[in-house]
This record gives C-alpha cells, structure tokens and sequence, in this order.
C-alpha cells in the first residue's frame, strides 16, 4: 500500500486542531511521535497563533500533552 511522505504528513498534521491531533496519537506510534516532537508542538504553535478564534496548542511532555486552548485576550476558554 502507498504511503504518505512525511513531510506531507507533518504539513496535514500543522493545520489540524489540538484536539484532532490528540485523537491522532492513537492511531500510531508514528502519530504519537509526531505529536509528541517538541519541534513539530513548537511549530505548531506558532502556527496556530495566526488562525482565527485564538490560540490552540500543545504543552507537555511525553504522555503527559495538554491541549491549551486561549482566547483573544489570552485567557482559557
């Protein structure tokens, strides 16, 4: 079966909400990585900054990844 380059896959996996990408840690051990990657959580991050409806991101380490979600006037909602 085909697969998938992995930079099309990290790409796929930057434009996903927090809470989809938390749902995609159990997919694989190749997700969970992913995920779990302090560059691809920083990434993430960043780009997350610029979407409307303010900032979602990933802050943890290993199996304990927290979803963040904030507001425009930076507090959680």
């Amino acid at each position: 079966m085909p697969t998938l380059p992995q930079d099309l896959i990290v790409e796929i996996f930057l434009s996903l909400l927090v809470m989809s990408l938390m749902r995609f840690r159990c997919v694989s051990k190749v997700f969970d990585a992913l995920v779990l990657d302090s560059d691809f959580t920083y990434v993430h991050h960043l780009r997350s900054m610029t979407r409307d409806g303010g900032t979602r991101f990933l802050m943890g380490k290993a199996e304990d990844l927290y979803a963040i979600d904030l507001n425009e006037d930076g507090n959680t909602f």
